[in-house]
């Protein structure tokens, strides 16, 4: 009897352990090594989720794209060990800045997403110049943002957004610049 409760236990210690191992794992895979922050396939889950939900709402939603200014010439200038430290640093200011439900993601390299659900246009642009002017050690970002115009796909606001990002890069960086509102078309369901 006794040699059956050892390995009852030792297998619960195991499941446990296994348990365990896994919540890491998927933990792991929704989170950017580097900075902690929700990686790319977490930020495209959550875009279709907040897109669906605000949708069937009616409420705003609203995505912006972020992009340090000049981090290739950062990175050749101090090194990429201190380009990573910019990338985390930039995470924790900018991170601590936003109120749930809106969530900021690695995009990739160095551009960030923020999406801004149950927030318009107009309520996004303090909130980002907030973002922009946090940014540390006298680094600059650009930003550009979109809000999702009625029935358009999630996909087409965030190409909005980041073609307000390069606006924002062409009118000389370290701005915050509003994609415009499309003229009137035909949008897909």
């Amino acid at each position: 009897m006794a040699i059956i409760l050892l390995i009852l236990w030792g297998s619960l210690l195991l499941i446990s352990m296994i348990e365990q191992q896994s919540t890491l794992l998927a933990d792991l895979a929704r989170r950017d090594g580097l900075t902690g922050l929700p990686n790319r396939r977490t930020l495209d889950f959550e875009l279709d989720r907040m897109a669906a939900r605000t949708e069937d709402q009616g409420q705003a939603f609203t995505v912006a794209m972020l992009d340090l200014d000049h981090f290739k010439r950062y990175n050749d200038h101090y090194g990429h060990a201190e380009g990573d430290t910019m990338l985390i640093e930039c995470a924790r200011a900018w991170h601590a800045l936003l109120d749930p439900p809106a969530l900021l993601a690695r995009y990739g390299g160095e551009e960030f997403a923020v999406l801004l659900p149950q927030v318009t246009l107009e309520q996004a642009q303090p909130i980002l110049e907030s973002l922009r002017r946090a940014t540390p050690a006298k680094q600059t970002v650009s930003i550009g943002y979109a809000q999702r115009l009625p029935r358009e796909p999630i996909a087409r606001t965030l190409d909005r957004a980041d073609k307000a990002l390069y606006e924002a890069k062409d009118a000389g960086r370290d701005r915050v610049v509003a994609a415009a509102e499309e003229p009137h078309r035909q949008l897909q369901r």
